[in-house]
This record gives structure tokens, C-alpha cells and sequence, in this order.
């Protein structure tokens, strides 16, 4: 985890670590980028849209799960670019809502 949120806080400039819903979570503007939690059998990262991150082939170990989650298992090599590919999509969302 600590990998995850350093690769992000040095993406992002001005971001913070903190928690959301008990969860370690990466926020800009006091916008949340994205959340982040370790269970039994995968690392989950939350919220993701999988309309908005428009990717065309999903790492091995990797999924979207639910409405806004993606899944990696934990033997799946650490995808740090599709992390930071879900972040800036999530940053174009909120970024858009306030011009927009």
C-alpha cells in the first residue's frame, strides 16, 4: 500500500494521503483521486467508472468488480501505470464538474 501512495502523492502535485470511509485514500482539492483497501484475495481501488477510463486490455490479475471498483489479485504484478491511469481519470471528472 505504502508503494500505491507514494506513486501517487509524487503523480499528483498538491495531493494529500489521508482516510476516507476507513480506507487509505489519495485526495486533491478535497477531491478524492482514489481510495484503496487490501482484502483476503485482492487489492481493491474505489471509485473507479470503467466507461471513464476507457482501457483497451485489462492487466493480467486485474478486473472491474461491481459498479466503481477495480480488483487486482494479489499474486498480478502491481499495475502502477493503470492506477495512475484510473487517478487522472477520476481527477478529469472532478476537474470538469467545477469549470463545468
Amino acid at each position: 500500500l505504502l508503494s500505491i501512495k507514494k506513486c501517487l502523492l509524487s503523480e499528483f502535485k498538491g495531493s494529500q494521503a489521508t482516510l476516507k470511509w476507513g480506507m487509505p485514500a489519495v485526495t486533491l482539492q478535497n477531491k478524492i483521486l482514489l481510495c484503496f483497501f487490501v482484502h483476503k484475495a485482492h487489492i481493491g481501488f474505489y471509485p473507479v467508472q470503467p466507461k471513464r477510463v476507457n482501457l483497451k486490455k485489462m492487466p493480467p490479475g486485474a478486473r472491474f468488480s461491481g459498479k466503481a471498483t477495480l480488483q487486482v489479485d494479489h499474486e498480478a504484478p502491481l499495475p502502477l501505470s493503470l492506477i495512475i491511469h484510473v487517478a487522472k481519470a477520476n481527477e478529469k471528472r472532478f476537474l470538469k464538474k467545477k469549470t463545468g
